[in-house]
């Protein structure tokens, strides 16, 4: 989390053989692969869908049953792999290109459930020094935004609140929204996931350091393009070409520079650092100084 998923992902998005639909499927591995049967009934997809509603009902989706079932229908047979290809047939709004996936900060911890799911998995695992992403998070918690969107979310009419505004509370569940140097432990646990499997499955699993991606942006694309198996694109990656998942010009600029856009902001790697506390300095070392040496980071 904050450590350039989004951009990754609209990057791959941008190129010609590639979809990618963001952030709302990670309840697919967590909650619903291989926990209905075998997916063989009309049963089971029914059962599957009753259970799952809650968690497809995100803020930026709602699937209801007959669109899915429709979109089943184009499918020789109900499976959890044609479930999850007609999830991402209807967030595109066409039939898969030859490549897809989920752009997703929480699915670390189902790595080997994605891998089992299709060996032909790859992931692409996105790492960014982690004074960087705590000081990033820090300040996204503490959004004047965000907390009146949370006091909106909890408050006495939030039935109809979240009605009126689209609002999942489960947004803001996780313990890290709270206690932001919880997100230390988190980018520790997810990394040594990441290098775990890395070692153990490397046709599965490729680590790219965001400070890569926006230093050396072509060679690093390249290896990840090469690693997916796709072929080369000139330019897709240019800011001007990337788009948000409604396929309209993608607007969030943070890694880009506001003079020239269609350049990456080397500037903000390190920025971090300089805004963190002596002690908040101290528990990253206390907790990270392995890992961080491991991704060649200074403690």
């Amino acid at each position: 989390m904050r450590s350039g998923t989004t951009l990754m992902g609209a990057i791959l998005n941008a190129h010609p053989d590639i979809d990618i639909v963001s952030d709302t499927l990670t309840w697919f591995f967590k909650r619903c692969y291989k926990q209905f049967g075998s997916m063989e009934s009309l049963f089971e997809f029914e059962n599957m869908f009753y259970q799952m509603e809650p968690f497809m009902k995100h803020h930026k989706n709602c699937y209801d049953y007959n669109s899915l079932k429709s979109q089943l229908s184009t499918k020789d047979h109900i499976s959890y792999s044609n479930i999850y290809k007609s999830l991402i047939e209807l967030e595109t709004k066409r039939a898969l290109n030859k490549f897809y996936g989920v752009k997703t900060t929480h699915a670390s911890f189902e790595y080997e459930k994605i891998i089992d799911f299709d060996s032909k998995t790859k992931i692409i695992h996105m790492v960014r020094d982690i004074h960087d992403v705590y000081s990033s998070h820090a300040r996204f918690v503490n959004k004047s935004k965000i907390n009146k969107i949370k006091k909106i979310a909890n408050s006495g009419i939030n039935l109809f609140s979240r009605k009126k505004y689209s609002i999942d509370e489960r947004y803001f569940r996780p313990f890290h929204f709270k206690e932001p140097e919880k997100i230390i432990d988190y980018w520790c646990v997810s990394n040594r996931k990441a290098i775990d499997l890395a070692n153990a499955c490397p046709k599965n699993i490729k680590i790219i350091k965001y400070e890569d991606l926006l230093t050396s942006t072509e060679q690093t694309l390249k290896d990840v393009i090469s690693f997916i198996g796709a072929e080369w694109n000139d330019d897709f990656y240019k800011y001007s070409n990337l788009k948000d998942r409604g396929q309209s010009k993608w607007s969030a600029n943070s890694s880009f520079n506001d003079t020239d856009v269609d350049n990456y902001d080397k500037s903000i790697i390190g920025r971090g650092k300089k805004t963190l506390s002596i002690l908040e300095k101290q528990k990253i070392s206390e907790r990270c100084a392995g890992l961080l040496e491991t991704f060649n980071y200074k403690i």
